[in-house]
């Protein structure tokens, strides 16, 4: 499966950069899910009345926000701001970073050592957000790739028993 047919779950929280801000809403990039597009409605914004949706919203800012409905079809999104509290949101950006860390290690890598073809796709997978990576997978895939990274580095001597 391909990442472009890979949508996000209602009630999910995803990381987003704000590309627009209209008066009745915002629209913004899904970081994690191959740049698609969604929208936050004005009301979804902030609880309370928003006079001006750009006192809460800037273009190019990043934002934490829940998914509410998707629609792969139409390829709609409806997000929401107001329903992600801080801590949620400093929980997301911090996995969101763990996995730009794991795609940074993998790429480094597999720039630095030949793999096999076989080997590096494996890796891959595990760092594909399709496969719902959670810390855990993170930093097991971290794990797997610095493994990996000082057996090839370390002299052949030493494997020999």
């Amino acid at each position: 499966m391909s990442e472009e047919n890979i949508w996000p779950k209602p009630g999910e929280f995803a990381v987003c950069t704000v590309k627009k801000v209209a008066d009745f809403g915002a629209f913004v990039e899904l970081e994690e899910y191959a740049h698609k597009e969604g929208f936050i409605h004005i009301s979804e914004v902030a609880s309370g009345w928003v006079k001006h949706i750009r006192d809460h919203v800037k273009e190019e800012q990043k934002v934490v926000c829940k998914v509410l409905y998707v629609d792969a079809q139409k390829r709609h999104i409806d997000i929401s701001l107001k329903d992600v509290n801080e801590h949620q949101r400093r929980a997301k950006i911090q996995e969101w970073k763990n996995e730009l860390k794991a795609e940074k290690w993998l790429t480094f890598f597999t720039q630095q050592h030949t793999l096999t073809d076989e080997g590096s796709p494996k890796l891959e997978v595990s760092s594909k957000r399709h496969l719902d990576c959670s810390t855990w997978h993170l930093r097991r895939l971290l794990s797997r790739v610095q493994r990996h990274w000082w057996r090839l580095a370390s002299p052949r001597s030493m494997h020999r028993a």
